[in-house]
């Protein structure tokens, strides 16, 4: 029970009441060190990590399973991304709701080794740790007023790493799949700047989920490929379901 609940429980509401803090740091109602916070932040997440990481080693059925590296991928990509959401999007309301989702995905990322239901929605949280990226990297281009050849760069490596750990959580780390890995990422980045050059002044929240569907598509087709379970059914599903977000955020440019 301990394994299985508690623990992961608690490593992500610690997580939640610093990051809750660094929020209110941004709104200006406390006064501390928002970078202090975020640190501190950082070192419980690679605490937690640790500790997840030693359960799962100690456990018979992952042991064989785990590598460190590829085992820290999404926490720490999530935790990126959420903390640059936090900081760019002036949203209260809006913080509060990624917050609190990144949350829930902090229990299942820290849990879904020891539960059959948090492994099998462990894919979900990935979606949300594309989009809280995606849209970080372009806020972060935007903030700094980077060259906008750094959006392709630093959506191909992000979206290739995490297309990596898909393959590995799969056991199929095979040379043409990291081709494919690479060439989605190469699809995903340059569809992002070409939209952040064309639209400079469009909602990079709405950016970022138009690149999130694509993800999900190129995700689905995929990872069914790998399974052997691949039809023109769920082909189509995935390419209309990952259309119809695609052209609801596209409206939403439009209308703005």
């Amino acid at each position: 029970m301990w394994l299985r609940v508690i623990k992961p429980l608690i490593l992500s509401l610690v997580l939640f009441i610093i990051l809750q803090a660094t929020t209110l740091c941004l709104v200006g109602r406390y006064h501390f060190s928002f970078n202090w916070l975020l640190a501190i932040a950082f070192f419980v997440l690679l605490l937690s990590i640790v500790i997840t990481y030693q359960s799962c080693a100690k456990d018979k059925i992952c042991k064989k399973q785990t590598k460190f590296i590829v085992f820290a991928i999404p926490p720490i990509f999530l935790f990126w991304g959420l903390a640059g959401f936090l900081f760019f999007n002036t949203n209260f309301y809006m913080r509060e709701i990624f917050l609190i989702l990144s949350t829930l995905a902090y229990f299942i990322i820290f849990s879904e080794i020891f539960s059959e239901f948090t492994h099998h929605v462990h894919d979900l949280v990935k979606f949300l740790v594309i989009f809280l990226l995606f849209d970080s990297i372009l806020e972060l281009v935007h903030y700094f007023r980077l060259p906008l050849y750094f959006i392709p760069l630093l959506i191909l490596a992000c979206a290739f790493i995490l297309m990596h750990h898909m393959f590995w959580r799969l056991s199929a780390l095979k040379r043409n799949y990291s081709f494919t890995g690479l060439g989605v990422g190469a699809i995903l980045g340059i569809f992002a700047w070409i939209a952040a050059y064309y639209w400079p002044l469009a909602s990079y929240f709405v950016l970022a989920i138009m690149v999130m569907s694509l993800y999900y598509v190129a995700w689905g087709i995929l990872h069914h490929h790998i399974e052997h379970r691949l039809t023109k059914a769920i082909a189509l599903d995935y390419i209309f379901i990952g259309a119809f977000v695609f052209l609801m955020a596209l409206g939403l440019i439009f209308l703005s």
